[in-house]
């Protein structure tokens, strides 16, 4: 196995962009999760609509990196969809 000390490379770069700047009001979730062999952080996959409790419960566990992008809505009217980037500090051997 090939050393990941240089750093981990995020594939396609374009498709995480894309979540970022997504205009849909529903909560969003990616799921990503690391190729050790290739040192590669790796799309696995999507939500919409999910609620953060069924993401906690359901899927947090068996991913090291998540993204997860919700609607919050401010005591002044105003709304705003923060990236929310959740890991899982997990010791490989």
């Amino acid at each position: 196995m090939q050393s990941c000390s240089v750093g981990l490379v995020l594939c396609d770069m374009l498709k995480l962009r894309n979540f970022c700047l997504h205009k849909e009001t529903k909560n969003v979730v990616v799921l990503m999760r690391i190729d050790k062999d290739k040192c590669l952080v790796l799309l696995d996959k999507e939500y919409e609509n999910i609620s953060h409790m069924n993401l906690k419960m359901n899927y947090l566990s068996n991913h090291l990196f998540t993204v997860y992008r919700n609607k919050y809505q401010h005591d002044d009217g105003r709304v705003s969809y923060p990236l929310c980037f959740i890991t899982d500090n997990v010791c490989w051997e």
